[in-house]
């Protein structure tokens, strides 16, 4: 080997050395960068026509563990699911309270039965009446609250997926242009390690928001997709897409799709924040707005069946109905209501022909088929207009007038009976003439209770009966859509849109599915707002079996306090007009200390009410304060399990990063080492230069 050759081995060694150094420096600067991964030199002997002439670096490659990396970032979307849902769960505890809180559901609805006792026990008391008209709006308002934040809660989460779609593009598009960079310096033989450490990170920050699976290709490209196998970046990227709603409300649970070119991905995506936000959206929320709104329901109409049984004292000059109808709606009913105007102290009012004005109207008495116009009539017809008149008001409503103005109306309802849906109401209660609460719903929207399936067959054989009224035919209608053992929720659904009579601009009635928290419901709607009714027929039991009723859907926003009642406390219900057999001028109807609507009211409170399954919850029988106990223990519940995920997920997360770090992180005390022997290393070549040169300067000296 000549000196030449000797001198350019050594230079090798000096050249790898100082490679080495700034390797070695530049770990130490990066050892507390994000993403950063320790780089390593990977040397290999040099030869010249077959001898060895040096050491070459044949790359410089990053130490990682791609094993432990796939593994962490399929871990960190589920850690990230579970942690938006617990920062969730943590907002509605807050907002909704401990079952001990004074400002709980339980507490208001139990603060509201207190209040009731009370009067029941002194039915005449100012105070009592005022007691109850504060604790009813109290917890009515709490009501609203707790709706009007699960709908906040909806929207923030709708907000978040935005935002997060907007943050998945951005990372995709980085990896796309890193991607194209990595492929150029790959191709040119040069190191890319930096630019795939940057790639790294946006893959980790993906995997925040998705679940992805991806691999290499053979110029370190790489390849993303969701885990379902849909391709995020392919040399180019491929964006999601998404609009956000701009509002949300109990009645929308229909949100625009995350598509990705033009095919909706939303329930493709299995992990990450998004899909975490995805199910408070669309199921943990919706879940408690539908619990909330039965409940609001159930106590809505339990109370109001009871409080239009009873009568304020004195009673009101006027009753008005909360629901809104035109004359020609259907009407049909049996059984037996009493109708009377009464004094001021309670008692029966001459009816103008020497006898007590009151009047026992049999609903089976009206024309077949009837309308609300017939009512107005039959009502009319059975008073003096001197003594007492009924009419519809501006606003459809039905209203029943003492013209005296120093009189009032009392309504017993006796053994009447209007069938809707799968309830029974009493006549008054039908036509809301003495709700205690208020929700401004008609007859114009029902839906089936909670169905496990849209698509499954219901086993049923039968006839849905619509009564109601053609507008344009200016006719009444009944119509029969019937249903087979195969039919299912979406198909019974699509032959009522079939249907060409529902489906007349005079009628337009309208069917969907409506998917509630992980359930689905069927939902009829008079989409021009007026009113219908449905019921069994040709034997089937669709009706009765599914549990069809007014559609509830955020009732519990819409829930309050009769105004006049809240204005006018001595109007609550606390007795009952009596049935006695021909009363006389001047006999009591109603006795000031009669307590039998108040005790009624009071006793609803501690009995034991059949509650549908909805939500999360099962079917139940709890009393009104022990279903509100159940919706918050389900939250609090759902809280703890969500926590206890995410601790495990947490503590799954940081195991595994500790371990990729181990790996890929740059340790100070080990660089500083490795410092040591490069030096050394640079030492020794340095001095053998210093040598090779000596020599070839002594043999110039012996040439010459």
């Amino acid at each position: 080997m000549s000196l030449n050759i000797s001198l350019l081995t050594a230079i090798t060694g000096l050249n790898v050395t100082r490679t080495a150094i700034d390797v070695a420096t530049q770990n130490v600067a990066n050892a507390n960068t994000e993403g950063y991964s320790r780089k390593i030199i990977n040397l290999e002997s040099q030869n010249i026509v077959g001898q060895g002439a040096g050491v070459r670096i044949s790359s410089i490659t990053r130490q990682v563990d791609e094993f432990l990396l796939r593994d962490l970032r399929i871990q960190t979307a589920a850690f990230s699911a579970s942690e938006v849902q617990k920062q969730f769960f943590d907002s509605m505890q807050d907002l909704f309270g401990t079952l001990d809180s004074n400002s709980s559901l339980t507490t208001q609805i139990s603060d509201l039965a207190s209040a009731i006792e009370a009067l029941a026990i002194t039915p005449e008391g100012i105070a009592q009446h005022l007691d109850v008209v504060n604790a009813a709006v109290n917890m009515a308002q709490r009501f609203n609250g707790m709706s009007d934040d699960i709908q906040k809660l909806r929207l923030e989460a709708e907000t978040e997926i935005a935002a997060a779609v907007e943050d998945v593009n951005l990372q995709l598009a980085s990896i796309a242009d890193l991607n194209l960079r990595i492929s150029k310096l790959v191709g040119s033989g040069q190191s890319s390690t930096e630019l795939e450490d940057q790639r790294d990170l946006a893959l980790s920050r993906l995997s925040n928001y998705l679940d992805i699976s991806y691999y290499y290709r053979g110029n370190r490209e790489v390849v993303v997709s969701l885990g379902a196998g849909d391709a995020l970046v392919d040399r180019l990227e491929l964006p999601l897409s998404f609009t956000p709603s701009s509002s949300v409300s109990a009645a929308n649970n229909t949100f625009g799709a995350i598509t990705l070119n033009s095919v909706d991905i939303t329930d493709r995506i299995r992990s990450g924040r998004i899909r975490g936000l995805i199910d408070l959206r669309d199921t943990s929320l919706p879940q408690m707005q539908a619990e909330l709104d039965t409940l609001a329901t159930k106590l809505r109409f339990q109370l109001d069946k009871i409080h239009n049984q009873g009568v304020g004292l004195p009673p009101s000059n006027a009753l008005t109905g909360s629901r809104m109808f035109a004359g020609t709606d259907p009407f049909s009913g049996t059984g037996i209501v009493r109708i009377s105007v009464l004094d001021s102290n309670g008692d029966f009012v001459d009816d103008n022909a020497g006898s007590a004005a009151v009047v026992d109207l049999d609903l089976a008495g009206l024309p077949v088929p009837a309308n609300v116009t017939d009512v107005v009539d039959a009502i009319n017809a059975a008073f003096d207009p001197a003594v007492a008149t009924a009419s519809l008001n501006s606003n459809g409503q039905l209203v029943i007038r003492a013209t005296n103005a120093t009189y009032g109306v009392a309504i017993h309802e006796n053994t009447s009976a209007i069938a809707v849906g799968d309830e029974t109401a009493g006549f008054s209660h039908f036509f809301g003439l003495n709700d205690l609460f208020t929700t401004g719903a008609n007859y114009d929207s029902y839906s089936t209770a909670q169905q496990p399936s849209s698509t499954t067959p219901l086993g049923l054989t039968g006839d849905l009966v619509f009564d109601g009224y053609d507008t344009v035919g200016a006719a009444p209608f009944t119509q029969a859509v019937a249903y087979v053992p195969g039919d299912t929720l979406e198909s019974i659904a699509t032959k009522i849109n079939a249907d060409p009579t529902l489906s007349g601009a005079g009628v337009n009635i309208t069917a969907r599915v409506i998917r509630e928290g992980g359930f689905y419901r069927l939902q009829v709607t008079d989409a021009n707002g007026d009113n219908f009714f449905l019921s069994d027929g040709g034997g089937g039991t669709l009706v009765s079996s599914l549990g069809i009723n007014r559609d509830r859907t955020g009732e519990s926003a819409e829930l309050s306090v009769r105004s006049n009642i809240v204005s006018n406390p001595a109007r609550l219900s606390r007795g009952t007009l009596s049935l006695a057999g021909a009363p006389v001028i001047g006999d009591t109807g109603v006795a000031i200390g009669d307590n039998t609507a108040a005790q009624l009211l009071a006793n609803k409170f501690s009995e034991k009410l059949s509650f549908a399954p909805s939500g999360g919850l099962p079917s139940l029988g709890n009393t009104l304060p022990e279903y509100a106990t159940a919706i918050l223990s389900l939250n609090a519940t759902k809280a703890d399990n969500v926590a206890a995920s995410l601790e495990y997920r947490g503590n799954l997360v940081d195991q595994l990063s500790f371990q990729a770090t181990s790996v890929s992180g740059v340790n100070i005390d080990e660089e500083m080492a490795r410092m040591v022997l490069i030096q050394n290393s640079y030492n020794a070549t340095a001095r053998m230069i210093t040598t090779i040169s000596e020599m070839l300067d002594l043999l110039v000296d012996m040439v010459r």
